[in-house]
């Protein structure tokens, strides 16, 4: 059996898929939305001179739902930092400490971190 497909038939199956995609709505509440950038060379005094201590050298962070701070790590340098999100339009450096090896990634439970 052959068909045959008219100019006709092109237009309602297009118009048809149009307005299936017009009909759905994509709701991007549960993709990441960035509200704001920190540059971890900024915990340094020597950030625009330093080419060790950039955003590059972050690899990872974390943090707890419903918490004002995020946790990273810095392998290069060997250190984890905190940094203050209470307003996440100017996120500002609280601390970070050496530690020993080069920490990979870092997870904070209870109020209590980890790295490894």
């Amino acid at each position: 059996m052959k068909f045959r497909r008219s100019s006709a038939s092109w237009m309602v199956m297009c118009l048809g898929t149009v307005a299936f995609a017009l009909s759905t709505s994509v709701d991007a509440s549960g993709f990441f939305n960035r509200i704001s950038t920190f540059n971890v060379c900024e915990m340094d005094n020597n950030c625009l001179s330093d080419n060790e201590t950039s955003a590059k050298s972050l690899e990872t962070f974390t943090m707890e739902n419903g918490r004002d701070y995020v946790v990273y790590t810095d392998s290069p340098k060997n250190q984890l930092g905190f940094v203050d999100i209470s307003d996440p339009s100017n996120p500002k450096g609280l601390f970070k400490f050496d530690l020993p090896g080069e920490p990979t990634s870092a997870k904070v439970v209870d109020n209590k971190f980890g790295e490894w």
